[in-house]
């Protein structure tokens, strides 16, 4: 039997100790099951890497896609492969990989491609500085967003949705710079013009909005490098319709107050001013210079 541990948040969104037991019950069936729960901040990474150490041949996130992240960072360039199961509000990743968000319901499809045999898929992940993401990282208005969300998690998850809707809606009018544009891309060399937000994505969708996904980077693929989509007007009408686009064909990148770059090796960002950041969701801080950098077959998934 395979060696695995069951990392699961009890502060995900979506985790219950009910869900929690009914999956190990079910994954104990197949394989050599340990289960660990984070505690802390950065406390996945910790384990994850140690598990990745210790020979482990699988680990199976029970958890959001910031616990998955951190999840990442700890076993990127390992051989054990990581299975995603959908904990949290949004779940972009385990979605992204094909999983239906019930946790209880891919962990079924996720055992059954064990059984099987199934070989797990080497991905690419991105890096940012000194951190690594699978999905995306926004530069400016949404980290702006996540910033005013995680100051009231708890409402959050019982809201939803909406509540990043709100949020997004009071951050844009009342809370944001839109007439200041701070960001700039330098690409081999040569330097854009300024930009109000910047986000660099791994794969698509950058998320979703109930079942609708929001495609802001619409080629991006976890086989090819990073893509870019950079935003040089944040008028409200220009935002309406980029993200009329954004949730429908992806045309918004003929736009002519867009940027959008595709399948990047390695670039950097600046900001005149500290930006704040996240990334896979989960705000990172604050920076003036980012460093980007696409890693090609560093990651193992089963999903």
């Amino acid at each position: 039997m395979k060696r695995a541990l069951l990392l699961f948040n009890p502060e995900a969104t979506s985790v219950s100790r009910s869900v929690r037991d009914v999956i190990a019950h079910a994954l104990s069936s197949e394989l050599k099951l340990e289960i660990a729960e984070t505690k802390r901040r950065h406390h996945a990474t910790h384990i994850a890497r140690g598990a990745s150490h210790e020979g482990f041949d699988i680990i199976v996130c029970l958890g959001g896609d910031g616990t998955l992240n951190e999840v990442a960072n700890g076993m990127a360039g390992s051989q054990t492969a990581l299975v995603p199961l959908p904990g949290g509000g949004t779940n972009v990743f385990a979605r992204t990989m094909g999983l239906p968000n019930d946790p209880i319901e891919a962990t079924s499809i996720v055992l059954a491609r064990i059984v099987e045999g199934t070989e797990p898929r080497r991905i690419t992940l991105g890096r940012v500085n000194e951190r690594i993401f699978l999905c995306n990282v926004g530069i400016g208005f949404d980290a702006a967003v996540v910033q005013a969300v995680e100051r009231r998690m708890r409402l959050r998850r019982r809201v939803g949705d909406a509540y990043y809707v709100f949020q997004g809606l009071r951050t844009f009018f009342f809370a944001y710079p839109r007439r200041d544009p701070a960001l700039a891309l330098d690409l081999a060399g040569e330097r854009t013009a300024a930009f109000h937000q910047v986000v660099v994505c791994n794969s698509n969708p950058y998320t979703y909005l109930g079942t609708m996904p929001l495609q802001l980077c619409p080629m991006a693929a976890q086989e090819r490098g990073l893509d870019v989509t950079a935003f040089s007007s944040f008028r409200t009408t220009t935002v309406l319709r980029v993200l009329a686009r954004a949730f429908g064909s992806g045309g918004h990148t003929k736009f002519r107050s867009v940027c959008a770059l595709h399948d990047l090796d390695a670039f950097t960002l600046t900001a005149t001013r500290p930006a704040l950041y996240q990334v896979d969701g989960d705000l990172a801080g604050e920076d003036s210079t980012f460093t980007f950098r696409s890693m090609p077959d560093t990651l193992s998934v089963i999903a």
